[in-house]
């Protein structure tokens, strides 16, 4: 009895901690800090949502330089730092996606609401210059240092190979509009203030420091629009949504500081040579990557549904 006793405890111990690897969704913004207009006629909106948009960009690879130019007595310095993580397939992150994707459409099927393809708008003027484009192939050309994607055998309007989504007015579409934007980026700026303010007192010094910090970032956006009485609803979050447990605390730096010039003196005339200094220096960040795709995933399942719930708050 006491060992099963210590079993139940055990998994109620692992759960907990799994559960706390995900923090609560923040704080919308709301009103015009939100960018939202009115919400109130989102009361006499159909049940029907259009997805034009559901990409999530996940960073893969952070990039950072930083330089000082040349004095009169020292010479000039760079900084640069590259940090990646390892563990994670470009089929992942695509995984992920797809996951999220079909767990979004199961919600909005269990709140009552009909979800529509966007072949409605095939005839509309809103798509003249835009091409039908099908999901699933990721992009890493949209955001540097970082892979985007959408979900397999999602369609959507798009031109300039997919850079530019449809936005704007889509009347005659009859349905509430979502397009879904997420961000996840994994390192942070964690040089502290006395070290910049140092730094700075000194001169002559270039010098990065970062973290790893998973997170869905607060420019994240997920917005519902009902085009027929241009009604808007953003869903915003004051402050990122962290993903903790998933890298292994570290700190990463790149510094240069300034050489002194050295002076000759050849007769009368005096000669100064300028020494540059440059360091770069590429890093690897350490991932569980089963941690990273439980916990990206949960967090963004949360958030979507916590985001439309507030829309939804508005249309019962």
């Amino acid at each position: 009895m006491k060992s099963i006793h210590t079993l139940i405890c055990i998994i109620l111990s692992i759960s907990f901690c799994v559960a706390q690897e995900v923090s609560e969704v923040p704080e919308f913004k709301t009103g015009r800090a939100a960018g939202n207009s009115l919400e109130k006629k989102m009361k006499k909106s159909p049940k029907k949502i259009l997805i034009n948009t559901f990409r999530v960009n996940y960073q893969i690879l952070f990039t950072d330089w930083e330089g000082t130019r040349a004095g009169v007595y020292t010479g000039k310095t760079s900084a640069e730092l590259t940090v990646a993580f390892n563990g994670m397939e470009e089929a992942d992150y695509q995984k992920i996606t797809d996951d999220l994707y079909a767990n979004y459409l199961s919600y909005l099927d269990g709140e009552g609401y009909e979800v529509i393809s966007s072949d409605v708008l095939a005839n509309s003027k809103a798509v003249k210059n835009f091409s039908s484009t099908s999901g699933g192939s990721p992009s890493y050309e949209l955001i540097d240092g970082y892979i985007s994607t959408t979900p397999t055998g999602f369609t959507y309007y798009s031109k300039d190979n997919g850079k530019a989504p449809l936005a704007g007015k889509m009347k005659g579409c009859g349905a509430v509009v979502a397009d879904i934007t997420l961000n996840i980026p994994f390192i942070v700026d964690s040089e502290s203030g006395a070290s910049k303010l140092a730094t700075k007192a000194v001169g002559g010094v270039s010098k990065i420091v970062v973290s790893p910090s998973l997170r869905i970032e607060s420019n994240s956006t997920i917005r519902f629009t009902d085009p027929e009485v241009l009604a808007v609803i953003i869903s915003k979050m004051k402050d990122p949504m962290m993903i903790n447990g998933v890298f292994k605390d570290a700190k990463f730096k790149a510094s240069a500081a300034a050489q002194t010039n050295t002076a000759y003196r050849m007769g009368h005339v005096v000669n100064v040579y300028s020494t540059d200094v440059n360091t770069s220096k590429m890093q690897v960040a350490e991932c569980d990557p089963e941690k990273y795709k439980a916990g990206v995933l949960e967090a963004m399942r949360k958030l979507t549904e916590s985001a439309t719930n507030h829309f939804i708050h508005y249309n019962d």
